[in-house]
């Protein structure tokens, strides 16, 4: 169970807390509500105290300080977010089977990946992608038919899934189709177990020699509502870090332009100019695209689905 948790990616899960990380340099992320706090790699974490002081740890410490929980909670947790397997729970304390033993081994071997289950209906998915991010019912039908997208069940998550070449699933992302009410709070995400982070959500053309990149994979849903590149290929990073973006460019040596289509905030344009540069002196034709408004392509596409309900303003089509 210990292995399965390793894998937790420490970004998602600082989001799940209502956390806002930032990437301040190669795999290494700090949260803007406590910049003293630094994630390497997605999983560890220290947080350097004025006197040159340093603790930190594992997924299960960073849950037990900043989910206020005790060490069986925190696993509990940690280990339904990612739909981990559980034990029947017996007796009076269930919790107690997550405490660690003399008899656990210590060292498990990697945690298979397995894909969360699927619901029977997507009621949940199309009511949250429509109603709070003002997605199309087209745009949301053609992500679930080309399989990067479905409900899943027993918590009724969205699961956006990335493939290699050879339509193997390799990576996962979990979110929560509930938006909690407190200011600063997000919903839930995590990374699926024993996912592969060089993978991201795709879609690939063979005809179209551009390749559009993205953070998240409502923003590239978004921008396909916006400006209808269907045909094009799309690659969803997960954030800003471009180990996606090598691994596609690898496996797709057809792919000649790219197109950054990052948030409109510090990490993104910092993001954004840093790889335009890299992948240009690569040979690679590079560009970019923001929102005219807002800071991300799902934040602009419900500006413009506002003014269209309050104001009889058509949603602009750009012209592609």
């Amino acid at each position: 169970m210990k292995a399965a948790v390793s894998e937790i990616d420490l970004v998602s899960l600082a989001e799940s807390f209502g956390y806002t990380p930032q990437r301040i340099g190669a795999g290494k992320h700090n949260l803007k509500e406590m910049d003293s706090l630094v994630i390497y790699n997605r999983k560890t974490w220290y947080r350097f105290s004025g006197k040159g002081n340093r603790t930190g740890g594992n997924q299960i410490i960073f849950a037990e300080e900043f989910g206020n929980m005790t060490y069986p909670e925190a696993m509990l947790y940690l280990l339904e977010s990612i739909g981990y397997p559980l034990p029947e729970k017996t007796g009076k304390n269930p919790s107690r089977q997550f405490l660690p033993t003399v008899k656990e081994k210590k060292e498990e071997e990697k945690v298979p990946f397995v894909l969360p289950k699927r619901s029977w209906d997507y009621e949940k998915l199309y009511r949250y992608l429509g109603n709070e991010r003002k997605l199309s019912k087209e745009v949301i039908a053609f992500f679930i038919k080309k399989g990067l997208l479905y409900e899943s069940l027993p918590y009724h998550n969205l699961v956006f899934v990335g493939y290699d070449p050879k339509g193997e699933a390799r990576f996962a992302n979990m979110r929560g189709t509930f938006e909690p009410s407190e200011p600063g709070k997000k919903p839930f995400r995590m990374d699926v177990a024993g996912n592969d982070k060089n993978y991201g959500v795709n879609l690939c053309n063979p005809d179209s020699k551009e390749l559009y990149v993205f953070e998240a994979a409502i923003d590239a849903m978004s921008f396909l509502d916006l400006y209808h590149v269907q045909k094009e290929n799309l690659l969803v990073l997960g954030g800003t870090w471009d180990g996606p973006l090598e691994q596609f460019l690898k496996d797709y040596t057809h792919i000649k332009t790219l197109i950054f289509c990052l948030d409109n905030d510090e990490a993104g344009r910092k993001a954004t100019k840093e790889y335009l540069k890299k992948y240009e002196e690569r040979g690679y034709e590079t560009t970019f695209e923001i929102p005219e408004e807002g800071k991300d392509f799902n934040e602009y596409l419900k500006l413009l689905r506002l003014k269209e309900t309050s104001m009889a303003y058509p949603l602009r089509q750009a012209i592609r």
